[in-house]
């Protein structure tokens, strides 16, 4: 059994594996950087380390976040490097049996099909597990 950690984009469940989440924060002010993706938003000051802030909507290339009083940053740590994803809002920890997970769909090339791992059907509603690595390679 794998820990997911579930979160909504655009009313869709999201999940990332527990093992790279490292907090979920309140969104906090961002600074912008100068000659970047337009997904990447910019770095905040979390506990004394620049983070770099990345719109997982925009990564996703859905509509740019739309921030609510539930919007939060997603703190991940892949091979030693923080990186924040904002998220419309928290889900919950579940856990998934390996055969449960499907794989993702291969309709085409897309950063979206590239990026989920799997697919998993969790209290009837459809979650697609993302691969944070992928996410993040091409930054």
């Amino acid at each position: 059994m794998n820990k997911y950690l579930t979160f909504i984009l655009g009313g869709q469940p999201y999940g990332v594996s527990i093992s790279s989440v490292i907090s979920i924060e309140k969104i906090a002010e961002i600074t912008a950087m100068p000659e970047q993706p337009n997904y990447v938003k910019g770095n905040i000051n979390y506990s004394g380390i620049i983070v770099p802030i990345i719109d997982l909507n925009l990564r996703l290339g859905k509509a740019e976040t739309e921030l609510t009083e539930y919007s939060s940053i997603l703190v991940v740590n892949i091979d030693g490097a923080d990186v924040g994803f904002i998220i419309d809002a928290t889900g919950e920890l579940i856990d998934i049996d390996d055969d449960k997970i499907s794989p993702p769909p291969s309709l085409s090339s897309d950063i979206g099909n590239r990026v989920i791992e799997g697919v998993s059907l969790v209290a009837n509603n459809v979650v697609f597990l993302l691969n944070i690595e992928t996410l993040i390679s091409k930054i």
